[in-house]
């Protein structure tokens, strides 16, 4: 738990008394990601705010209008209350362009507050103590930097010896990974056999299919298996480490030191006619050894190019051997990119900022990821393999956007009784006998368009990871964007135009005009739909969030299937089936992306239709005080991606107003208002140099550290002597740091020398504590108990 978790509120007071957490104490405790959200919520709830202090003169401006022969269809009180209730050409359309210019004015001054509130957070964020912050992704290696060693020595040749701490070229390691999979599964097995043991007294059994389904015991069948699997890992491991520089493996900086030496140089050769030299600083375990000529690599590679030396060549080829002998394909080859360690702040956010190629794509640097959020099979995909899955994301996410119309077209047809009769005949007869039907219908309609959407992460996620992201955060940025951009399209545009957009394209371009038409005759008698939708969406999503229903569900099957016999086998996930301890990560993209349409509403309702703003207003009270509950108390703080979100948000947001103001326009334009319409046109104007002041340095400087910050930072981790263990082999791959035996955790020392199993689980060189073989059933019972 968090210290704010260990709060304790009333079963009410809560809803109020969590907004006064301050923004500093909830981002370090709840992460940035989950604070940046809070504030977008917030964010909708200044515009609301505005919207409904407009409402107060709008209201009655569009509630008394004379009654015309245009207006007679109006009849319910709410409708009463909107532009649709004004007669064509009415002055009083002069009321819904002022409020425009006051919602639009107000949301680019709350966007111009809200980016000096992220700048400034934004910043803290990157210079904290994390992993991420001193180290880089470095993509498209060329093949003469593609070994750690080389890649270490480029860096510290373009800083300094004692700025850059490790460089990981990222490997392929696939036989490797599969056996430290398949170790991992052997240790479940066997923490499962030795729990059945000792809580239920009997000893376990299983059919070893190797030796033609003879019946053996599970515990020494599982050990001597496990022992097996050390083994095979820790020389595979070791092999790997002899075939490549060792010096990528060290976990120190012992050797910086920065003394002058001769200099050398390092030479792009990839284009003979733009050849760039660096003067460099060379290392002395480099220069000190003879090298050998290019071109020359490990067995069956020929992409290490360089040995430093006739020893390190005849390791490489013992390695080699091992790797053959020991059973499994070619382990250790290079890929594409790799992480490199900076000992300051400064150093990393210059090689962000550098250009390290002349070609294009060649030697990219961008943020590196959370270590545990890495997609390490990701890592390393070639420009050519990113270039073609980003086309076939867009391709079938755009065709995926046009088919998607087909369930959401019928979905909005429930809301109208006479279009659904005419698509399904024999409705007709079932709705004149039972009235009821009808308002059923319209009532399922947004339950139904929330399953509809909530299906779409699912699908989008899986045309994202063609993508090739290296993190959850790369794939949660591309995810939000998408899902917004459906949001928007289906959600939004195709209920207001209540049919399928491939019937409406072919309107659009015979006439571009009615483009416009088409929305500003649907839009204005389509807020109630809007409403209801959205009021639904917060009660329902809030109720089920906040009362975990689904969880719950999930948590009451999980106990009832898998390995439940003690506290920690109740607390894991097991094939899918989350336990209540384990609530996983808050999915910022889906739930981020549901608040455009919020937005989207918003921004064309306010001042079409003024009420909507105090349903909005109640919408986003109740998002966040639940929203803020949830990230206190339920969910962890990690992975974060220090509010990418935010970023692609904000830009969203910008096209929703531009979008919203020539809806308005349209409007304007279909109600005749000649004199009203023409004034919107200042107003589009000026969003759109506001949208391109923003985006002019506004995003770039919230992704880089300034330099006094980087050195004020740096300075105060001198004086301190930071101890940098919390990033020091972090980015090297998780196979490759599994060379120590591993074992479960209930394998108690006690417990194996009582049996006399204590060589299953001491490696020779271990120490471990002495335990008298007379005493360790009596140790053994005692744990138990306790």
């Amino acid at each position: 738990k968090i210290d704010l978790a260990k709060r304790h509120y009333s079963s009410i007071d809560w809803f109020w008394k969590l907004w006064w957490i301050p923004d500093d104490e909830f981002r370090e405790q709840c992460g940035m990601d989950a604070l940046c959200f809070i504030r977008i919520l917030r964010f909708g709830l200044q515009i609301a705010c505005v919207g409904a202090l407009n409402s107060l003169w709008l209201l009655p401006a569009y509630g008394t209008a004379k009654p015309s022969l245009e207006t007679a269809r109006v009849v319910d009180h709410l409708e009463m209350v909107t532009v649709a209730h004004v007669p064509p050409g009415s002055t009083r359309f002069f009321a819904t362009v002022i409020s425009a210019y006051i919602t639009f004015g107000s949301v680019m001054y709350f966007i111009l507050k809200e980016f000096e509130w992220f700048t400034e957070n934004r910043h803290k964020f990157l210079s904290s103590k994390k992993p991420y912050n001193y180290a880089v992704y470095v993509s498209h290696i060329p093949l003469e930097y593609r070994a750690s060693h080389k890649l270490l020595d480029y860096f510290r040749g373009c800083y300094s010896h004692d700025s850059v701490l490790e460089a990981h070229i990222a490997l392929d390691i696939p036989q490797l990974e599969a056996k430290v999979a398949e170790r991992d599964g052997v240790i479940a097995q066997l923490e499962h056999a030795i729990n059945i043991e000792e809580v239920t007294g009997v000893t376990p059994t299983h059919r070893n299919l190797l030796q033609g389904g003879v019946k053996v015991d599970s515990i020494p069948e599982y050990s001597d298996e496990l022992k097996e699997l050390n083994d095979e890992v820790r020389e595979r491991v070791l092999a790997i480490e002899k075939m490549h520089d060792p010096m990528s493996f060290k976990k120190d900086v012992e050797s910086q030191g920065g003394n002058v030496k001769p200099m050398s140089t390092i030479t792009f050769t990839d284009e003979p006619s733009n050849q760039i030299e660096l003067a460099v600083d060379p290392l002395d375990p480099v220069d000190n050894q003879p090298k050998k000529e290019e071109g020359s690599g490990h067995s069956g590679s020929g992409i290490f190019s360089v040995m430093k030396d006739t020893a390190g060549g005849f390791a490489g080829g013992l390695a080699d051997t091992a790797l053959g002998l020991i059973g499994g394909g070619e382990d250790g080859d290079p890929r594409e990119s790799g992480f490199v360690v900076f000992s300051k702040l400064s150093t990393a956010q210059s090689a962000l900022q550098m250009i390290h190629h002349p070609q294009p794509f060649v030697m990219s640097v961008s943020d590196a990821p959370d270590p545990d959020d890495i997609y390490w099979g990701n890592v390393g995909k070639s420009h050519e393999a990113l270039q073609v899955g980003a086309l076939a994301s867009l391709a079938l996410t755009t065709l995926l956007c046009f088919f998607w119309t087909i369930p959401v077209s019928f979905v909005v047809s429930l809301t109208e009784v006479t279009s659904l009769t005419n698509l399904l005949p024999f409705l007709e007869s079932v709705i004149s006998k039972n009235p009821w039907v009808a308002d059923a219908l319209a009532l399922l309609a947004p339950i139904m368009l929330i399953v509809l959407t909530a299906l779409l992460p699912i699908i989008l996620g899986e045309f994202c990871k063609l993508e090739g992201p290296v993190s959850s955060s790369v794939l949660g940025s591309s995810l939000f964007v998408k899902l917004a951009a459906f949001m928007i399209i289906q959600t939004f545009f195709v209920s207001a135009i209540a049919g399928s957009i491939t019937k409406s394209l072919q309107c659009i371009i015979d006439d571009p005009p009615k483009a416009i038409d088409f929305l500003a005759s649907s839009l204005p008698s389509q807020a109630t739909y809007y409403v209801q939708l959205l009021m639904v969406r917060t009660f329902l999503g809030q109720g089920l969030e906040l009362l975990r229903v689904i969880p719950l569900a999930i948590a009451a099957v999980r106990s009832r299937v898998g390995p439940n016999l003690t506290t920690k086998e109740r607390n894991t996930t097991w094939m899918g089936l989350k336990p209540l301890a384990d609530p996983g990560d808050f999915q910022y993209p889906e739930v981020t992306s549901n608040a455009i349409l919020y937005f989207m509403v918003l921004f064309v309702y306010s001042s079409l239709a003024p009420t909507t703003n105090w349903f909005m207003a109640f919408c986003f009270v109740l998002l966040i005080s639940g929203y803020r509950h949830q990230l206190v108390y339920i969910y962890r703080s990690t992975p974060d991606s220090g509010g990418r979100l935010w970023i692609g948000f904000v830009g969203i947001s910008q096209s929703c107003m531009l979008v919203a103001e020539i809806t308005l326009l349209g409007v304007l334009s279909l109600k005749k208002a000649t004199l009203a319409a023409p004034f919107m046109f200042p107003l589009i104007i000026v969003t759109i140099l506001f949208n391109i002041y923003i985006r002019q340095k506004h995003f770039f400087v919230t992704g880089r550290l300034p330099s006094r910050n980087c050195l004020k930072t740096d300075l105060r981790n001198q004086a301190e002597e930071m101890n940098y263990d919390f990033v020091k082999g972090k980015y090297l791959q998780p196979a490759l740091r599994s060379k120590e035996d591993e074992y479960p955790e209930n394998m108690g020392v006690a417990r194996e020398m009582a049996n006399q199993n204590i060589k299953f689980l001491t490696p020779p060189s271990s120490e471990v504590e002495q335990v008298d073989p007379a005493e360790a059933p009596d140790q053994e019972e005692a744990r138990a108990e306790a």
